[in-house]
This record gives structure tokens, C-alpha cells and sequence, in this order.
């Protein structure tokens, strides 16, 4: 290495898994997540939410189904978990105290925890209210709930993992309970 001519260039030191110190791959990025990725990862999930919620809505105004309604009732409640989280992690930094950000983690824990009890009630009631009153003759638009939660299944749950990996790294209790909440 001293034979190399580097033209007044020293060499870069690299970190254990080959990576130039002081950049982060996309590989890196995933495997150890800090509070910008955790950050990014909350904006991914209001963007898919917020698109399930219009998709969802649109789908029970047409086709008329308590299943779909409820589908997008979730989804609702899910972003609003999704914005507790990024302003949990948009309020961080070096900014802020210790105790600032270990308050704002309380805050959307607490938040979330009430959001999943909501999501709960309300499934719940759309399921119950769906069961007095249908009609046994009535269409089940099963095509349009198995076209709905193919793409759901895959999608929110490879966010939950995302986020309960994401959330064991970064050490949230909030953002380990959205992730439960996606999944």
C-alpha cells in the first residue's frame, strides 16, 4: 500500500463489515437503524396508510361493504399512530434533552397504546353491527376483500417488521407498539 501513488489522497479507514467510516449503506441503514431511519420508516408508513385509507374508503363507498369500511377505519387509525411517530422523531436530535426525548417517547407510547384500544373498539363495533344486520342473502364482495388484503398482508407486514426491528434497535417502546399495530 505504501508502493500506491494516491496523489496526495490518504486512504479511507473502513468499518468492520467493509464500509467507508462515516458513510452508511443501505445495508448498514438496515441492520442498525438510528432515529433518522426510524424517522424515514414513520413517513413510509403515513404515505401506505394514508394511501390504504383513500383506497379503503373509496372501495366501501362503491361496493357498499362493512369489511372494507372497517379495513379503512384501521387504516385510519394506524396513520395517526404513524403521525404520533414522526412527531416523536422529528422533535429529537441534539436539540433536545435527554428528558425532552425520553418525554416525547412516553407521549406517543401512550398515544399508540390508547390508538390500538380504539382500533379494537371499532373493529368490534363495524363486526358486530356487520352480524345483526346482514342479510344472509346478501353479496360478500370476497374478489374485492381478498383483492384488498393480498396486497395488505405483505405490505403492512413487512412495515411491521420493519418497525419492530427498527424499534429493538433504536430501543422505542412506541414504535415497537405501532409496529405490532401494522403487523
Amino acid at each position: 500500500l505504501e508502493d500506491m501513488e494516491l496523489d496526495g489522497a490518504k486512504p479511507q479507514p473502513v468499518d468492520r463489515i467493509g464500509l467507508v467510516s462515516g458513510t452508511r449503506g443501505a445495508w448498514d441503514r438496515l441492520a442498525r437503524p438510528d432515529a433518522r431511519e426510524a424517522l424515514l420508516l414513520s413517513y413510509a408508513s403515513l404515505a401506505c396508510n394514508g394511501l390504504a385509507v383513500v383506497i379503503g374508503s373509496v372501495i366501501a363507498i362503491v361496493v357498499g361493504s362493512p369489511a372494507v369500511l372497517a379495513f379503512s377505519f384501521e387504516n385510519r387509525i394506524d396513520l395517526a399512530s404513524s403521525l404520533l411517530l414522526v412527531w416523536r422523531f422529528a422533535g429529537g436530535g441534539t436539540a433536545k434533552t435527554a428528558a425532552a426525548l425520553e418525554t416525547r417517547e412516553k407521549r406517543a407510547s401512550v398515544g399508540i397504546a390508547a390508538a390500538m384500544c380504539v382500533l379494537g373498539v371499532v373493529v368490534f363495533s363495524v363486526g358486530a353491527v356487520h352480524l345483526a344486520t346482514r342479510d344472509p342473502e346478501e353479496k360478500t364482495h370476497s374478489g374485492t376483500l381478498l383483492g384488498l388484503s393480498i396486497p395488505s398482508i405483505l405490505i403492512f407486514g413487512a412495515l411491521g417488521a420493519l418497525k419492530l426491528h427498527c424499534a429493538n434497535v433504536v430501543r422505542s417502546p412506541a414504535m415497537r407498539k405501532d409496529g405490532i399495530c401494522s403487523a
